[in-house]
């Protein structure tokens, strides 16, 4: 409810007390807990919804402010803030012009409860939604183009609960790889692209990174602004991601979306930069998501091409993440060595619970499961040996996934089992709840088989038998015939040779960091993406090369002779792909 003051001098346009209330209306403050504006006598002159309904709880039937805020206000000096304990709310005295008249501002410290059971509830609700998400997705693992299908529909799904579960939690974070992620789009938008018969390429940045931001937020500007260059642009569409750490933990990252000199249409970059309704709908969004990004729109330009650009910052992830660089959406997760491995899978949904035994089975794992937590924590206790790892669900019927994580916690020995979190909730706080709980690591549901076992294998990798590792076979080709020639039916012949000369960069720039550095945290990342990004574009040697080392380091051996191979690797693939070797692989004949 609003009052207009009567016989105010500061009365008209500039009157003081309508300013306020204006911008308390449009303000932050006014979101998500109860804000009341009263004046010297109590009476409301302003409150958001939270603030109204706290309001009618005091005075409904005649009743009267709380007696430490009527108090309070009859003698709080003029700028002097006091809290009230009593009623859970801090009180602030503005004066209102010359004239010695007043009003203050009462804002409750923490949301009501009637906001926070809202909250909660639809925090359940989203965590009921991808729990049997999971479910459909293990349902169509088995047919691939049902399966492709699901995970498209599914991702987007995945996207409405991810803003849902934030405006319940207040929290957009989450650890994502800015180049797994538009990889990702690229993929799904690359048949669209070719139905109208237009170019589509993704040009990754070297050296990629884990950063921590809004996710959600980023996948759709950049699937919108890649979308919007396929459907009205013209020419070969570029998607060139670029990632460059500006400072210690912050990174900066820029999408730019090149097309042919003169498609992009004139005042759009205006248009993202400066928002408004008159846009379309999805002009208007990527203009929103800039916002929540506080990102910078440009307009590039080079001979004959021309790109939107949008840059922003992001910091580091650190801590416990739910999904490391090798297995990000989207990106191409390492083939999983699971032979021997022993497993314990405690999940209470039985569909979820059978398809990840069949999953790490087929990969060569032995396999036991639980349908909560109490057969979990028996079946874990009795193992002899102990499971390599646990994989357990949060939300269990009989013992918690976290009171069962700290019990088998209590119970290790050498290091086993590894504890490794799988649910639905993927915030901060379950993240962190689930580190102080002894895990490893929290997947977030749902999640492809193929993420799945590369995240379990990379989390044991180090307890496998490790002496004297056998060599990898070396490659009989030097480039994979068949993603090869898939690369030149999508890209054209010029365009494959640029995504595998961009990969091989990134293979060198490995080599570099790790005779500077070693073999440790940073480079066993670089080490993941080189792989990726060599499997991805059929570079069959080097990623032979870059798997040796990361067995030998995982070892704890001597990587230095494996550096000198992938080195020699590098360079005899970079002189095939400038002859034109790779050219010969449409027969499946190169030379190693």
């Amino acid at each position: 409810m609003t009052t207009e003051p009567e016989d105010d001098p500061c009365a008209g346009a500039a009157d003081p007390l309508s300013a306020l209330i204006d911008t308390l209306s449009t303000s932050d403050l006014a979101q998500d807990r109860a804000l009341l504006l009263l004046d010297e006598a109590g009476a409301e002159l302003f409150s958001n919804p939270e603030g109204a309904a706290l309001w009618q709880r005091w005075t409904r039937g005649g009743g009267t402010l709380p007696a430490e805020l009527a108090a309070a206000l009859s003698d709080i000096a003029p700028y002097q803030r006091r809290r009230l304990p009593t009623i859970g709310a801090m009180l602030t005295c503005l004066p209102l012009g010359p004239g010695g008249r007043r009003v203050c501002l009462c804002r409750a410290e923490h949301p009501s409860p009637e906001t926070e059971a809202r909250r909660l509830i639809r925090r359940l609700a989203v965590h009921d939604l991808r729990t049997p998400l999971q479910a459909l997705l293990a349902m169509t693992e088995g047919s691939a183009q049902l399966s492709e299908a699901a995970r498209l529909v599914l991702g987007r799904i995945d996207d409405v609960l991810a803003l849902s579960e934030a405006e319940a939690t207040g929290d957009l974070s989450r650890d994502f790889d800015p180049s797994a992620t538009v990889a990702a789009i690229v993929t799904m938008i690359a048949p669209l692209a070719r139905e109208r018969g237009a170019q589509l390429v993704f040009e990754p940045p070297a050296p990629r990174a884990v950063l921590r931001g809004p996710e959600t937020i980023f996948r759709l500007l950049a699937q919108n602004l890649i979308g919007n260059a396929v459907t009205h642009g013209a020419g070969l569409r570029r998607v060139v991601l670029r990632l460059a750490l500006t400072r210690p933990g912050v990174w900066s990252v820029t999408l730019e979306q090149w097309q042919q000199a003169g498609s992009v249409p004139p005042g759009l970059v205006e248009a993202l930069a400066r928002g408004g309704r008159s846009g379309s709908a999805g002009t208007r969004l990527m203009n929103a998501a800039g916002l929540v990004l506080d990102a910078h729109w440009n307009l590039l330009s080079r001979p004959g091409e021309e790109a939107i650009s949008v840059a922003f910052s992001l910091p580091e992830a650190t801590g416990l993440s739910p999904a490391d660089l090798a297995d990000a959406p989207g990106a191409a997760p390492p083939a999983a060595d699971l032979h021997g491995a022993r497993l314990l899978i405690v999940e209470d949904n039985a569909i979820v619970r059978d398809w990840m035994a069949r999953a790490f089975r087929r990969a060569g794992a032995e396999v036991s499961t639980a349908p909560d937590g109490q057969a979990g924590l028996m079946l874990a206790s009795a193992a002899r040996p102990a499971f390599d790892a646990v994989l357990l669900d949060l939300v269990l019927p009989e013992l918690d996934g976290l009171t069962l994580a700290r019990r088998l916690k209590q119970t290790q020995r050498h290091d086993r089992p590894r504890l490794i979190g799988f649910s639905a909730h993927d915030d901060a706080e379950t993240r962190a709840a689930c580190a102080a709980a002894g895990m490893r690591r929290l997947l977030p549901k749902p999640l492809p088989a193929a993420r799945l076992l590369a995240s379990v294998a990379q989390e044991i990798r180090d307890l496998r038998p490790t002496e004297n590792p056998m060599p990898r076979p070396a490659p009989a080709q030097m480039f994979n015939a068949e993603i090869a020639g898939e690369l030149r039916a999508d890209l054209g012949e010029d365009g494959a040779r640029r995504f595998m000369i961009r990969a091989l960069d990134e293979a060198g720039a490995t080599v570099q960091a790790l005779r500077r550095d070693g073999f440790g945290a940073a480079t066993r990342a670089e080490l993941h993406s080189s792989v990726g990004s060599s499997g991805i574009t059929g570079l069959a040697r080097v990623e032979a090369a870059l798997r040796r080392v990361q067995d030998i380091g995982h070892a704890g051996g001597d990587i230095a002779p494996a550096c000198d191979a992938l080195a020699e690797a590098i360079a005899a693939t970079r002189n095939a792909i400038d002859a034109s070797a790779f050219s010969s692989t449409r027969s499946g004949n190169a030379d190693p």
